[in-house]
């Protein structure tokens, strides 16, 4: 897979998202298969240490629109707790 440049989306929120490689005839190869949530925890500020890797297939997250970015359903982080949607290319917290 490759990457794109990272996208800052909000407030210690950014987003990579990731080209796919597969071989698969039945993939959309001309928008991302997924993407890599890096973030801030929201009672510190400090960058949150769980790699959320965000797969756009199988049933869990849709991508709605690539320009702007627009997910669903909402992100939320096991670790620290984050939560919030992708709407519109920015972040809205939950």
């Amino acid at each position: 897979m490759s990457n794109r440049l990272p996208m800052a989306i909000g407030p210690g929120i950014a987003v990579t998202l990731r080209d796919c490689e597969c071989n698969d005839a039945e993939h959309d190869h001309s928008r991302p298969c997924g993407m890599m949530w890096d973030h801030t925890r929201p009672d510190t500020g400090v960058r949150c240490l769980a790699g959320s890797w965000i797969p756009f297939s199988a049933g869990h997250w849709t991508l709605e629109s690539v320009e702007p970015l627009t997910l669903s359903p909402s992100l939320l982080c096991t670790r620290c707790g984050r939560h919030g949607f992708v709407r519109g290319g920015k972040w809205v917290e939950a």
